[in-house]
């Protein structure tokens, strides 16, 4: 497993350096909460994630007698902080929104662009 994962998994709250407040910790718990498990997914593998990290990521349970899988919002985190790691740069925002273009989904381009523009992290209503 990649050693990031390990370290998300071990410590899921470790301090990220939030250079750009769009890609924040919150801001992207917020778009894993909107935004679908395929959508996500299809957006960390054209960023570059490994299918052996996303595999990892999916597969971890949160509960080992039921084997209860993670909930998907934090599937789709984890997946999202795997991309971005420890700091987070205006390139990154760049790449993102280019994924998200190149998919088709300019739903999504509009709202992560308009937060990015504004300098701020994306709040629920910003989905709403």
């Amino acid at each position: 497993m990649h050693r990031t994962h390990e370290y998300i998994f071990k410590y899921p709250w470790f301090p990220f350096t939030e250079d750009v407040p769009l890609l924040s910790h919150p801001s992207l718990m917020t778009f894993a909460s909107f935004v679908s498990k395929p959508i996500v997914k299809q957006i960390v593998l054209k960023l570059g994630v490994s299918k052996s990290t996303i595999n990892a990521i999916e597969s971890h349970v949160i509960d080992e007698v039921c084997k209860l899988p993670e909930p998907i919002v934090m599937q789709n985190f984890k997946l999202l902080m795997s991309w971005r790691g420890r700091k987070s740069t205006n390139k990154m925002v760049e790449q993102f929104l280019g994924v998200l273009r190149g998919i088709g989904r300019w739903d999504l381009a509009a709202i992560v662009n308009r937060a990015y523009r504004e300098h701020k992290r994306m709040h629920m209503s910003d989905f709403i």
